[in-house]
């Protein structure tokens, strides 16, 4: 069996030509045996027998020591066994002009596959001193007489054959050594490669937005988990189908028009479509189509990036009735309205109520300034103004001017706001005795237009499952804290935690099962958080945390602790007790990354180290692993190892 040394492929390589030359050995020794007893008979041969033998012994007490790992050794021992049966040979054939002298140069040649330059030198000068004893050897009468110049020169010949095998095996040696190193290079891109698809394809598999992939004629060939949620079609059942069997009658025939017009050309296309589940419900989506274009300049696909927006139309929808409410408040109200521009004063609309107070159309109060209307001065105006911010009141009180002559004392509530871009003023006026009921109609409909401004705004800032920020407030909050971090000089850690196996609950239990562990495991995420920290949905089951002020020593214990928390978790569902992990990968800014895209992704490779490695388990980022890449497991560690200039991450 050959054997393999992992992570060692030289050592393999003199593990795999030994165990060859040694069966070789076994196998000439074992023919000896049959062949010295048809050749003498059993007394003629024993000694040679026993020597036989003896030989086997040796060469299978080698095998035993090569199998436990003894290379060296046993290439050393092999060495000297050839060197020695060979010079047996050439005594025992009296006569160093046989061709057992060339068998030297197995000698050295085995040498130069095995060992380095030092080792080829003693072989090669061992076995010319063999050679120049035995040729001695027949110079003394011990062996047969020969020639002395005929010997001299095959002396020279075999010493000049020693060193340039001795050469040549080593070149060899060296050749392998490079095209091993060549095969392990390739191996390491193949394996690049093919981590990169696979991040691709987990990047699909597991985005908050549908894909979906067809063919020229429109016929679906992918589409992704979050298509099927979404939808309600599986896999297995939209995959041949068109992408039509979600059309419904509400979305305008003009928009496929655009759309395939768009594609048809080559363009990418951007629009709203009213889609049907497959259950018969009505849902808003948001989609990106673009043609896919192949090698040889030809499209070959359509890419459909859509996103579900029906939450977003609802809130839409809201916002829009309300305004209309609004705009029907101010047209019908008893209460009297004016909207003024802030800078010039001019009446820009007026309502009934106003028109009716003030005795002017609504025409020709737009041709009005306020002033026109106002009985103090500009200088009074403005002190009146100045009186009310010191008392911090929201009111003013002005003699206002009828059409009719009359004059009457008004409070007036402004509140700003913007109007085809132009800075104005919202103004109800009335009289001091209707204060109270316009006041209060007033709050109630401010607070409904605040209340659905908020909700809108949490709506585009949270996720809805588990009231974590998104991805869109984890944007805009990393520029600030990246930017106090720099001013402060100071770390800002990131943790990137994903729950393992996730799918899997999915999939054996349901989403619903999978809703609940996520949002405790929001929960575990927010306890284990400071003030200061930001705790978002990263994407899936992916969760991320910022810490600012935090070295990666310091997030990686944080790192842990939410691991353990995690571990304690369970959850009872129909009488089994489920519990789940998670997987986390920590980097730090500004010591693993000029930018925080860089540590991010550097925490999400740490991440998935993490999951390489075993899941249930944190890994920091280091920088000494990064040619690695993530598909090689690493060990825990509780300090990053910063390789460059001494930053303020602590662990420098």
């Amino acid at each position: 069996m050959p054997q393999v040394f992992v992570g060692d492929e030289e050592k393999t390589r003199r593990a795999n030509l030994l165990n060859s030359i040694t069966l070789i050995f076994l196998f000439c020794l074992c023919a000896l045996i049959p062949i010295v007893l048809l050749d003498g008979g059993m007394t003629a041969g024993v000694i040679v027998i026993v020597i036989d033998l003896i030989g086997i012994a040796i060469v299978l007490l080698l095998r035993h020591l090569l199998r436990r790992g003894q290379v060296v050794f046993v290439g050393q021992a092999v060495i000297i066994l050839m060197f020695v049966w060979i010079s047996w040979i050439g005594i025992d054939q009296g006569v160093i002009r046989t061709p057992m002298a060339a068998a030297y140069l197995f000698v050295v040649l085995l040498t130069g596959l095995l060992f380095g330059w030092m080792s080829i030198v003693v072989s090669a000068a061992a076995s010319s001193l063999a050679v120049l004893g035995l040729i001695r050897g027949e110079e003394t009468e011990w062996l047969s007489k020969p020639d002395h110049m005929f010997a001299l020169i095959h002396w020279l010949a075999y010493t000049g054959l020693f060193g340039i095998a001795g050469g040549l095996s080593f070149q060899a040696k060296q050749i392998m050594h490079k095209a091993l190193v060549r095969a392990k290079e390739e191996i390491a891109e193949r394996k690049r490669v093919e981590m990169e698809l696979r991040k691709l394809s987990q990047a699909v598999e597991q985005s908050p937005v549908s894909i979906v992939i067809t063919k020229l004629n429109g016929d679906i060939e992918y589409v992704n988990p979050r298509f099927t949620q979404v939808t309600g079609y599986s896999l297995a059942e939209a995959v041949g189908q068109n992408p039509r069997i979600l059309k419904t009658e509400i979305t305008p025939s003009e928009t496929y028009r655009q759309l395939w017009c768009a594609l048809t050309d080559g363009r990418e296309w951007h629009g709203e479509f009213v889609n049907r589940k497959k259950d018969g419900s009505i849902y808003y989506e948001s989609a990106s189509i673009l043609p896919v274009i192949g090698l040889d300049g030809e499209m070959t696909h359509y890419l459909a990036v859509k996103e579900d927006i029906s939450e977003r139309k609802r809130a839409e929808k809201l916002l829009r009735d309300s305004e209309e409410r609004f705009r029907r408040m101010f047209e019908e109200h008893h209460a009297v309205m004016l909207v003024v521009e802030q800078d010039t004063g001019r009446i820009l609309d007026a309502n009934r109520s106003a028109q009716e107070f003030y005795g002017y159309s609504r025409s020709v109060m737009q041709t009005m300034c306020i002033t026109d209307i106002n009985t103090l001065t500009r200088e009074q105006i403005w002190q009146e103004r100045q009186r009310a911010a010191q008392n911090k009141l929201n009111y003013f009180i002005f003699p206002h001017r009828l059409a009719n002559g009359d004059i009457r004392i008004v409070e007036v509530h402004a509140s700003p706001l913007m109007l085809d871009g132009k800075a104005a003023l919202f103004s109800i006026i009335h009289d001091i005795t209707e204060r109270k009921r316009t006041e209060e109609s007033l709050r109630i409909h401010m607070e409904e237009v605040e209340r659905l401004q908020a909700e809108l705004r949490e709506l585009s800032l949270h996720d809805p499952l588990t009231d974590l920020y998104n991805r869109r407030y984890l944007d805009e909050a990393l520029g600030r804290e990246v930017a106090r971090a720099n001013r402060e000089h100071k770390p800002l850690s990131i943790i990137i935690a994903d729950i393992d196996r996730f799918k899997i609950v999915n999939d054996t239990y349901g989403h619903q099962l999978g809703d609940r562990f996520l949002m405790e495991m929001a929960k575990l995420m927010r306890m284990n958080s400071r003030g200061s920290d930001i705790v978002c949905r990263y994407g899936g089951e992916e969760f991320l945390l910022v810490i600012p002020g935090a070295s990666t020593t310091d997030a990686f214990n944080r790192a842990d602790e939410i691991r353990k928390r995690c571990a304690e978790f369970f959850i009872r569902h129909d009488g089994e007790i489920l519990a789940i992990t998670i997987s986390l990968g920590v980097a730090t800014y500004p010591c693993h990354g000029q930018d925080i895209e860089e540590v991010i992704a550097k925490a999400d490779k740490a991440l998935y180290r993490s999951k390489a490695a075993g899941r249930n388990r944190v890994t920091a980022w280091r920088e000494a692993d990064q040619e690695s890449g993530p598909d090689q497991p690493v060990k825990n560690t509780s300090a990053a190892v910063c390789q460059d200039e001494p930053c303020e991450c602590g662990d420098c």
